[in-house]
């Protein structure tokens, strides 16, 4: 009889790629909405339903921080309208007269000098300055242009893969004239002006469209799909300069990128990269790579994004997935790949059908002890944290649907419990428990050969649980040959209030074992004995 120790259990999240036989003891073979940190698992952030939106199709989200005015949070729907929003009410402001227009197409946005700007690819761009009630067409921006992206640099603004009166220029660069005053749009974008600022650079040289482009540093990252190029205001007579970057890395899509800690961290076509502009790495070869681009809809790509959450170092980069444990089936995003930058451990979330996310506070000074309906049992955040207007949350938009019982919903990614700052309830039809999964233990750590037959004695796990959670529940699975399929046992529930261990009998050469979790409430497992019997060597 030996006891197999599993200590350290966050080492190295999870690890698709690689057969269970050759993974280290720590490492699992698949997990969902946990986290690996602090030396243990734990159930992942869940969604908390700030507040249902005006319709069932939002496809787009920003916020717009503003000097002397705080910041603004938008939306923006399927037919091309865009509100302001609040927890408490959502303001038209599309400008007086838009047509609405129901089109999957490419959002974008940015904030220059004061004035918010806001572009979908298949119209006019849209600008909103300090006083203006609503957004109207953008000054001096010509009727029969269009851009892909719109993003600012170097205090102008700069439109990517442009159409000009029809003629699609997919790797042109076109920059405004400097804007020098708050408030005011850019004077001029005609770039044959000698006394204007104004550019158009066709990149001619560039491998594919330009999809997406952010700052780095002192300059912008202009990508397509299998490049990166670097565009740096350099205050020569050609005002920018630029040239190709020393590596491969594009992107999937717009917004599929992210700036932490002066690096870029990008979703591309078959990798998810790091770069600081002088070298790229991959963070998922030889751990998740192969699984994410073989399980992802890749026709849908125009619906990925990459999510940053500042307070728990965390980059989601979200996509549309028909992996076995989809749980969610709809037009948005139903998968991420959860990655902490900071412990560079890896993880996989259930997404409800979101299409795009924004980073901003989420103030809820209107919620009262006599108008709440809320309950301490799922709400979250505490009395201060209603006027608090500092701390900032990731915030998705997400879709109606009816098979799901889902809502057009502004979701707030919230932990449970320590650490949770939103004051709305968890939305229980949007967050998921959660699951662990290692396969191919063949107990080489014990020295036991691979002929032995291991009998399962017992589980101690090592963990812990709210008080009103619903237990863990393990399971193992045993095969005497390596290619066999496994066959989960029946499932033991841990509690960790009136019991310490979990009786098996199971037995094989080779085992497999899976914890489920159908709970949102706190959870972590830092360890695990197993009561092991080694017999039958032949």
């Amino acid at each position: 009889m030996s006891i197999f120790k599993l200590r350290g259990l966050d080492k190295f999240g999870v690890v698709t790629d690689v057969d269970g036989f050759d993974l280290p003891p720590q490492a699992w073979s698949y997990a969902l909405n946990v986290r690996f940190k602090d030396g243990r698992v734990q159930s992942a952030p869940v969604w908390r339903g700030v507040a249902a939106l005006e319709k069932s199709s939002p496809r787009y989200t920003f916020t717009a921080n503003l000097a002397d005015r705080g910041s603004s949070t938008y939306v923006g729907y399927l037919d091309g309208t865009v509100n302001e929003w609040t927890p408490s009410n959502e303001t038209a402001v599309s400008p007086t007269g838009y047509s609405t227009s129901e089109a999957e197409s490419t959002w974008s946005s940015c904030t220059l000098a004061e004035v918010t700007y806001v572009n979908r690819e298949d119209r006019t761009l849209w600008a909103r300055g300090p006083s203006d009630v609503k957004f109207s067409v953008a000054t001096n921006w010509d009727s029969g242009w269009r851009a892909k992206i719109i993003r600012s640099y170097a205090s102008s603004l700069i439109a990517l893969n442009v159409t000009k009166s029809g003629v699609r220029y997919p790797t042109m660069v076109k920059t405004s004239d400097i804007v020098t005053d708050p408030g005011v749009q850019p004077p001029s974008w005609d770039h044959t002006d000698p006394t204007t600022n104004a550019v158009e650079n066709p990149l001619t040289e560039m491998i594919g469209e330009i999809l997406d482009a952010h700052p780095l540093g002192g300059s912008l990252i202009i990508y397509s799909g299998v490049q990166a190029w670097l565009m740096t205001a350099d205050n020569s007579e050609d005002v920018y300069s630029f040239r190709k970057l020393p590596f491969n890395a594009g992107v999937i899509n717009t917004n599929c990128v992210a700036e932490v800690e002066s690096k870029h961290y990008g979703f591309g076509p078959d990798d998810i990269w790091m770069h600081d502009g002088m070298q790229k790495v991959s963070i998922v070869s030889g751990k998740q790579r192969e699984h994410i681009f073989r399980t992802m809809n890749a026709k849908q790509a125009d619906r990925f994004f990459v999510a940053h959450n500042e307070a728990r170092k965390e980059l989601s980069f979200c996509y549309l997935s028909g992996d076995e444990h989809v749980s969610f089936n709809g037009k948005g995003c139903n998968r991420a790949f959860v990655y902490n930058y900071e412990n560079q451990t890896g993880s996989f979330d259930d997404l409800p059908l979101v299409f795009a996310s924004t980073y901003a506070t989420v103030t809820l000074s209107e919620q009262t002890w006599e108008n709440t309906t809320d309950t301490w049992a799922t709400v979250g955040g505490t009395w201060a944290d209603l006027e608090d207007g500092f701390k900032k949350s990731p915030l998705f938009v997400g879709e109606t649907s009816g098979p799901h019982s889902l809502t057009a919903t502004m979701y707030a990614r919230d932990p449970y419990g320590d650490g949770s700052s939103v004051s709305r309830p968890v939305d229980e039809n949007a967050t998921r428990g959660s699951l662990l999964e290692r396969t191919g233990i063949d107990l080489d750590d014990l020295d036991a050969n691979l002929s032995g037959y291991k009998h399962i004695l017992a589980i101690y796990p090592q963990g812990r649980l709210d008080s009103d959670a619903a237990p863990m529940e393990f399971s193992f699975a045993t095969v005497d040959y390596a290619n066999q399929p496994y066959v989960w046992s029946a499932t033991q529930t841990y509690d960790a209030g009136a019991l310490y261990k979990c009786d098996y009998t199971d037995g094989g050469r080779f085992l497999g074992i899976r914890m489920n979790y159908p709970d949102f409430r706190t959870m972590s497992l830092s360890g695990m004995d197993l009561d092991i019997e080694v017999t039958g060597e032949r």
